[in-house]
Parts: structure tokens; C-alpha cells; sequence
């Protein structure tokens, strides 16, 4: 009869299987759709990752310890689309409207913060 860490040991190594054969180039392109005459196929970044333990402990004649642990991670992100047409493939990204806003408020600041420092250092009362 398998121990505890053995049976959990082999559901980590079912799971992690499992993992290996969902993600693949399907995951990454995604399906290609035509649309108004244009090929369009979707492209992401997916990553991710695992970890797991196990573990033994307490009076090994009381038959005490044993122990598992299993954490996994994963992240997707859409980076744009492949267009192609009779004429030409081209590539477009998509914008990523939180880091366009945020680039543009440090900017603002950083401009109104020199243009204070700057009409501070060259005015003359």
C-alpha cells in the first residue's frame, strides 16, 4: 500500500503532465480567424510555474509527520495580432492603455516639477 507522500508524489507528477500537454504553440497563437478578408492571428505571452514539497517529521515511533505542499502560477498576456492579406503580413501590437497612462502622468510631472525649478532658479525679485 502506498504511503501518503508516495500517493501525493504521484498527483503532483499527474498534475504537472497534465500542465505540459495544455500549454503548447496553441496557447501562445491563438486561433486564426478571417475577417473582412484579412487573416488575423492573435499572439500572447504565457508563462508559468510550480512548485511543490514534501516532508517527514515527529517521533517516528509515534508514526507522526508527513506533509505536501503545491503552489503554481500563471500568466497570460495579449502582445498583438498577425494580420495577413494578399499583399503583405504585418505585425500589430496591442497598447497597453495602463502603461501609455502612467508614462504620460510622470512625464507631466516631471515637466511641471523643472518648470518650477527652472522659473525658480532664473527669477530675479
Amino acid at each position: 500500500m502506498p504511503t501518503k507522500t508516495q500517493t501525493s508524489k504521484d498527483d503532483l507528477k499527474d498534475i504537472l503532465g497534465r500542465i505540459g500537454k495544455d500549454v503548447d504553440a496553441n496557447t501562445v497563437f491563438g486561433e486564426t480567424r478571417v475577417v473582412e478578408g484579412r487573416a488575423v492571428i492573435p499572439v500572447a505571452s504565457v508563462s508559468y510555474g510550480g512548485g511543490g514539497g514534501a516532508g517527514h517529521g515527529g517521533e517516528e515511533s509515534a508514526g507522526e509527520g508527513e506533509g505536501m505542499g503545491l503552489g503554481f502560477g500563471l500568466q497570460a498576456k495579449p502582445l498583438g495580432v498577425i494580420e495577413v492579406t494578399a499583399d503583405e503580413v504585418r505585425w500589430v501590437p496591442v497598447v497597453d492603455v495602463a502603461k501609455v497612462v502612467i508614462v504620460g502622468a510622470v512625464a507631466g510631472v516631471l515637466a511641471v516639477a523643472l518648470g518650477l525649478l527652472a522659473g525658480g532658479c532664473c527669477r530675479r525679485d
